[in-house]
């Protein structure tokens, strides 16, 4: 069984590299990705972007796992609920 971290379990504003490495220092064998509104990895990022988060999985020898977002729901859609509703998404990788 492989076990792994997600980046949103890190201080805010750690780049996604800091994370890997201090991932890996403590046994983890893959992170989940954090997709954030700002940052590294949003749900704008482009292709270079995406293929330099992925080169650096294969430098530090660790898995990917899910990318998930834990955005409130209004950011993208303009609805707002009082700020109460927040969604979680998986987005499973091919």
């Amino acid at each position: 069984m492989k076990k792994g971290i997600n980046t949103l379990s890190f201080p805010g504003g750690k780049r996604i590299e800091d994370c890997m490495r201090i991932a890996k220092k403590a046994g983890f064998d893959g992170i989940e990705l954090g997709i954030t509104e700002k940052g590294e990895l949003t749900l704008d990022s482009g292709e270079e972007a995406l293929r330099s988060i992925l080169n650096l999985f294969y430098m530090k020898g660790l898995f990917i796992l899910h990318p998930v977002t834990e955005m409130f729901i209004a950011s993208k859609t303009g609805r707002s609920n009082g700020g109460r509703n927040w969604v979680l998404l998986y987005i499973p990788l091919p």
